[in-house]
């Protein structure tokens, strides 16, 4: 039995609109998935320029801390009684406050690496601990601090406001200070200063500097 002219033109038709229909959904898939790749592609440059960027501020940040680590170390100058500052820059940042006052002692303790200038402490010293309370801190030194300490009155005024001011004037949490030897207050170190009490920095004995 023949078909129609109508029935095969209406097939040929539905072929036709299902060619068109599944030539759509494939452009539509094809789209859809460039679209995708293309976000995808957007997502990933994004993420690799904000990590650049975040790698160049860990790495100024990293290097303006270590340009900005520096300490004044207060030694005496030879030629006068009077605290001279000594600028030093350290490689290893210390983790906190303690750890970078504990470093400023014993490097008062070694002496000035500048010439003009002479230590304020006996080389035979040694800090047994360093303590912080509220604003207060506490450096315990051995007994050689006062055994072999060169008295007189200047030299007595020197080596404590050496600490002091060292301490206070390179640390914004310390105000005063408290020397201890073995772990006990001392009255006075050569007999001229009282040293039982906390002690406030005195910009008055920096050459070149004003009184507080």
């Amino acid at each position: 039995m023949k078909k129609k002219r109508n029935d095969i033109d209406i097939e040929s038709l539905m072929k036709r609109e299902l060619l068109i229909k599944a030539k759509d959904k494939g452009k539509k898939r094809r789209g859809v998935r460039a679209l995708l790749l293309s976000l995808l592609l957007g997502i990933l440059v994004i993420f690799f320029v904000l990590q650049e960027r975040e790698g160049r501020k860990s790495q100024l940040h990293s290097l303006a801390i270590e340009e900005d680590f520096r300490m004044t170390l207060y030694f005496t100058s030879a030629k006068t009684p009077i605290l001279v500052g000594e600028s030093r820059r350290f490689k290893e940042i210390p983790s906190n406050v303690l750890e970078g006052a504990k470093l400023a002692l014993e490097e008062l303790i070694k002496g000035p690496m500048e010439e003009g200038l002479i230590l304020t402490m006996p080389q035979e010293t040694k800090l047994r601990e360093l303590y912080l309370a509220e604003d207060v801190a506490y450096p315990d030194f051995s007994y050689e601090f006062v055994k072999n300490h060169w008295g007189g009155t200047s030299g007595e005024i020197i080596t404590i406001y050496s600490i002091v001011n060292t301490l206070s004037l390179n640390f914004d949490e310390i105000k005063k200070v408290q020397i201890l030897v073995e772990g006990r207050e001392i009255p006075t170190l050569a007999g001229h200063l009282d040293t039982s009490r906390p002690i406030s920095p005195d910009l008055s004995f920096i050459s070149g500097k004003k009184e507080l």
